[in-house]
């Protein structure tokens, strides 16, 4: 472990790293009191690698994929059975006049649900 001072750090940062990089720690120091260290990070392990198209073969889409969903599934998805709380909708949503993103001062209602004032 080595200290050095912060003065002497910023002005050497390059070799303070390099060092640090060879796996030193170094213990930063201000009127050589120590405030910090700086040491090397763990190695990530690497990832292996992934050649695209390498399920090729081995993975099949049916038809079926492609064909709609049944109604009575899509009406979760919609959001009609949901109602949303006034506080929450937006003042297009809410049948306030306005539009979302007007300019400021022009009236309507925020998401939160207050009132913007003219």
């Amino acid at each position: 472990m080595t200290r050095i001072n912060v003065h002497e750090a910023k002005t050497h940062l390059s070799k303070v790293l390099d060092r640090v990089e060879k796996g030193e720690t170094v213990i930063l120091c201000r009127r050589n009191l120590p405030i910090a260290e700086i040491r090397p990070l763990a190695k990530e392990a690497e990832k292996p690698y992934r050649r695209f198209g390498f399920l090729k073969g081995l993975v099949h889409v049916t038809d079926a994929f492609f064909e709609p969903m049944p109604d009575d599934f899509m009406e979760h998805f919609g959001g009609q059975d949901d109602e949303i709380p006034d506080r929450y909708r937006l003042a297009s949503m809410a049948g306030e006049r306005g539009k979302p993103g007007s300019a400021k001062g022009k009236g309507g209602v925020t998401r939160t649900g207050k009132r913007r004032v003219a």
